[in-house]
């Protein structure tokens, strides 16, 4: 099987868009539960929301939750 849109590469970096609560949760490693809060609170300047769609910049999420360097994680 091919890897999903948000998962990590082989390289052990994230995509620099991920893809709704299940990208979130993938990326901080919380319940989706946990990932809506996320959304809605610490890093929503890094979320944009269309309807049901979910789009977020990984590195700017990172950045927000407090990474000092978020490029380390973004490929």
């Amino acid at each position: 099987m091919g890897k999903g849109k948000n998962e990590i590469k082989s390289n052990g970096k994230y995509p620099k868009i991920m893809y709704g609560l299940k990208g979130i949760s993938q990326l901080f490693n919380v319940s989706l539960g946990t990932a809506v809060k996320l959304s809605n609170t610490v890093i929503k300047d890094a979320c944009k929301k269309n309807g049901r769609i979910i789009l977020v910049d990984t590195r700017k999420a990172l950045e927000l939750f407090g990474f000092s360097n978020p490029d380390d994680f973004v490929e």
